[in-house]
């Protein structure tokens, strides 16, 4: 700076330019309160995506537990279907057994001249 009266002017001036007038302020004041309303807005906005995000999460919590009966029940089922396809393959051979025990007693029934009530 210049330590001379007119030295000291121009340095006043030029700060005087870089100065925020009132009407600068209160633009920025504006213009804060308007970020703030906004701010405002999506905090609110955030607690209501909260909101439904626990909501969310709530029922993927009931349909994992739901899944994980499904998935219980569905091996119950396997086990009762392997249990069951076994005693059919046993059933499957009585019949047969069955089958060729009525063709030998039709043949006995044939030979003695018995009539079968089955035939009829």
């Amino acid at each position: 700076m210049n330590a001379t009266p007119n030295g000291a002017q121009e340095s006043l001036d030029f700060i005087i330019q870089l100065m925020a007038t009132k009407a600068d302020i209160a633009a920025l004041d504006t213009r804060l309160e308007r970020v703030e309303d906004l701010l405002e807005r999506v905090e609110d906005r955030l607690v209501q995506v909260e909101g439904r995000m626990d909501k969310v999460g709530e029922k993927l919590v009931r349909i994992d537990e739901r899944l994980l009966n499904i998935e219980q029940e569905l091996r119950v089922i396997r086990t009762d279907l392997d249990i069951l396809r076994t005693k059919v393959e046993n059933i499957d051979g009585y019949r047969l057994e069955i089958d060729h025990a009525l063709e030998r007693i039709a043949v006995i029934e044939k030979h003695l001249g018995i009539r079968s009530k089955l035939a009829t």
